[in-house]
């Protein structure tokens, strides 16, 4: 699924290898677990495990994770 399909405030799973990023943003990795809080703009706004905020691309491929 899309970042931009999940509901705010979940935790998902990146599954792409290369996540496009804004300029000088936090790297992401695949396998990376974020939490997702919302879409801002053609960015989602999340939080990475050492609470971080990464801005992965909204159309990039993640899982929901429980």
């Amino acid at each position: 699924m899309k970042l931009y399909e999940c509901p705010n405030n979940c935790f998902v799973r990146i599954l792409e290898e290369r996540v496009k990023i804004p300029p000088a943003s936090i790297s992401i990795k695949d396998e990376d677990i974020l939490k997702f809080l919302h879409i801002d703009g053609m960015y989602g706004y999340c939080i990475n495990s050492k609470n971080q905020v990464v801005y992965p691309a909204a159309w990039t491929e993640v899982e929901l994770v429980a």
